[in-house]
């Protein structure tokens, strides 16, 4: 199972790009040396030795302030555990007091789930060509559960109520006109 992206034709459409540079992408995706994937911002494919990559990912994860080591984990049996306060939680905070119908209840209920996984996207905007760590949650136990609360919350968020930005030009726009001394700006990037 590999944790990173490496090109392959299903995402193709996802690249406008000339029909001989898809070809060249998709033969050196055989190149086991080597990592195919998105750059972290902006659009294009980023080629990287293999090596390299893994290292920068595992730099990632030395850092002590953000990540900790687990020895001696089963990690079957941590994702099971964590199924079963996920099924706990549901049953007695939602499904219970009728916050969630059987259908939801079902919908969410994690069974056969795995951790999460780690990977990187490089930040070819800086020197060095860092990486920014993702986890991705897909199939986690509290998965489903995350996407039915971004359901419900995400109408607080749409752009019709003026809650979102698309640039730093509609932000200036936006607040020129008004009078900033007695408030306090908060940014959330999620």
């Amino acid at each position: 199972y590999s944790s990173y992206f490496n090109y392959n034709s299903s995402r193709s459409s996802l690249l406008n790009i000339p029909r001989d540079q898809h070809k060249a992408l998709i033969n050196l995706s055989k190149n086991k040396d080597i990592v195919i994937m998105c750059p972290d911002k902006g659009s294009g494919v980023v080629v990287m030795n293999k090596k390299d990559y893994v290292t920068k990912v595992e730099d990632i994860l030395q850092d002590d302030t953000k990540f900790k080591v687990c020895k001696d984990q089963d990690l079957y049996n941590i994702s099971r555990k964590v199924e079963r306060k996920v099924r706990k939680f549901l049953l007695d905070h939602l499904k219970k007091p009728g916050l969630i119908t059987e259908e939801h209840y079902k919908r969410l209920y994690p069974n056969g789930t795995h951790i999460g996984v780690l990977y990187g996207l490089p930040k070819v905007h800086k020197d060095g060509v860092p990486m920014r760590p993702i986890c991705s949650a897909v199939g986690t136990s509290t998965y489903e559960l995350g996407k039915y609360v971004a359901s419900i919350i995400s109408p607080a968020a749409s752009s019709s109520l003026g809650t979102d930005l698309n640039s730093t030009f509609q932000f200036v726009n936006q607040i020129r006109e008004r009078d900033l001394t007695s408030l306090y700006m908060v940014s959330f990037d999620v």
